[in-house]
């Protein structure tokens, strides 16, 4: 998948995301797409999570 490629290879989380939205106004109807566009948000937050984290320890 294209947005996988995107966030994994060339860590661009807005490209993955704009092909996402893209998809998603061609095919509004699959279900399995919604599913992996919602997986792949939470592990967008996951990431900020953790990059938080990590500026906050080095503040300490």
């Amino acid at each position: 998948m294209a947005a996988k490629f995107e966030l994994e290879t060339m860590v661009s989380p807005s490209s993955a995301r704009s092909l996402f939205q893209r998809a998603l106004r061609l095919m509004p109807q699959e279900k399995k797409l919604w599913l992996e566009y919602f997986k792949f948000e939470l592990l967008y937050v996951e990431l900020i999570q953790k990059r938080q984290q990590v500026l906050d320890r080095t503040k300490q």
